[in-house]
């Protein structure tokens, strides 16, 4: 997203340099002298000394900027400009600073969103049907329904989570399934998270998580006996050694569901959920939640462009597929490879748009027994902003 707005930055300085040339010669006799070089700051004068510069084709936005911000009086009174109009090119120029030292952080959507909104209304007051800013009205509303569809996605993903329905368990005395989770939980202490293990040792942590009324466990040297009201089975975990209780009854069983799945234990054959299509997408994209944010992202940032490059790959294979799906919900594999033939690289490029992964170039497609369908996380993306070029 960062780059997005630097880009739009770096178009905004040719629509600036054509304005200014229009109208500085307008405003002052010798306008080079009178309107530029008076104007700019004692650094940018000696840059245009040492770079021999005599156009102001040949200066930076930040120098462009400065130039209407010292020469505004004139301009308005010229162009008749509202004030607000400076304002943006202030901000423009402090967005043009600030942007340009994030290196590798990128900022907030809020900010990203405020940035590109301030560009087009500037670009608007200059040049009112100038194309740019209806590309940044597509970006905006693509950032839009980017936010939109991840809230969506993670609203959707914490409901699937906390949905515990595990029948093949449920039946199962508590004893049993506590003790087939005592590694798991273990482990969790050890690697996730020390301070659960001070929980687990202790009574009161213990009564609060699991409704029980003695600790979890207790730490044991490796020779120790069975004590009271804890199982005999003595678990070790890097060299530590630990007798687990046995008090557990029928009303403990959801607490320590709960706690399993608060803290992501549960496994996968116990976890059995009705999974709706949209989830197993989600899953089967790649098999990690956390990867979906990821995929939707990269989407958001490189549909624009796809769109926007005919001569482009993954642009001949999305619209082939689009037109080929029209209203139906998907198209065949054989017949979107049979129409995009001549393409050498077709199937590598279609894997590439149809799996998850770091080096992937952004996940479009779910195949399903040779039916292409749009990804479910990103489908409104792709379709609206179908929609906005047509």
């Amino acid at each position: 997203m960062l780059m997005e707005i630097q880009i739009f930055l770096n178009k905004v300085t040719p629509i600036l340099t054509k304005y200014l040339n229009d109208v500085l010669p307008k405003i002052c006799g010798n306008w080079w002298e009178e309107c530029v070089l008076g104007k700019l700051s004692e650094n940018q004068k000696r840059q245009i000394k040492i770079g021999k510069i005599n156009s102001l084709e040949l200066l930076d936005l930040a120098a462009l900027l400065r130039l209407f911000n010292n020469n505004w009086q004139e301009i308005s009174n010229k162009k008749n400009l509202s004030f607000e109009v400076r304002n943006y090119a202030n901000e423009l120029l402090s967005d043009r600073n600030k942007f340009a030292h994030l290196s590798n952080q990128e900022p907030n959507k809020e900010d990203i969103d405020r940035s590109a909104d301030t560009i087009q209304r500037f670009i608007k007051a200059l040049d009112e049907s100038n194309y740019l800013i209806l590309e940044i009205k597509n970006y905006r509303n693509s950032l839009k329904l980017f936010s939109e569809v991840s809230s969506k996605v993670e609203a959707k993903i914490e409901t699937t989570r906390k949905k515990i329905e595990v029948p093949q368990f449920k039946d199962e005395p508590i004893g049993k399934l506590v003790q087939r989770y005592v590694l798991s939980i273990l482990e969790y202490c050890f690697s996730e998270d020390e301070t659960e293990l001070i929980n687990l040792l202790n009574k009161d942590s213990s009564k609060r998580l699991f409704g029980i009324n003695y600790p979890f466990m207790i730490e044991v040297n490796k020779s120790s006996e069975k004590i009271d009201r804890y199982w005999k089975t003595k678990y070790s975990f890097n060299n530590r050694h630990f007798f687990i209780t046995s008090e557990w009854y029928k009303w403990n069983r959801e607490k320590f569901i709960n706690y399993l799945n608060n803290r992501n234990l549960l496994d996968i054959t116990d976890n059995q959920k009705i999974i709706s299509k949209y989830e197993d997408s989600i899953i089967k994209g790649g098999g990690k939640f956390q990867d979906v944010n990821f995929e939707i992202e990269k989407v958001h940032k490189r549909i624009p462009k796809w769109f926007r490059s005919p001569n482009q790959i993954n642009h001949k294979i999305l619209m082939k597929y689009l037109e080929l799906r029209g209203v139906h919900e998907f198209v065949f594999f054989s017949e979107l490879e049979h129409n995009l033939q001549k393409i050498e690289t077709f199937k590598e490029n279609y894997n590439s748009m149809k799996n998850s992964g770091e080096r992937n170039h952004a996940r479009i497609f779910d195949e399903d027994n040779g039916k292409v369908y749009l990804w479910e996380p990103v489908k409104e993306i792709v379709l609206k902003y179908y929609k906005s070029i047509q």
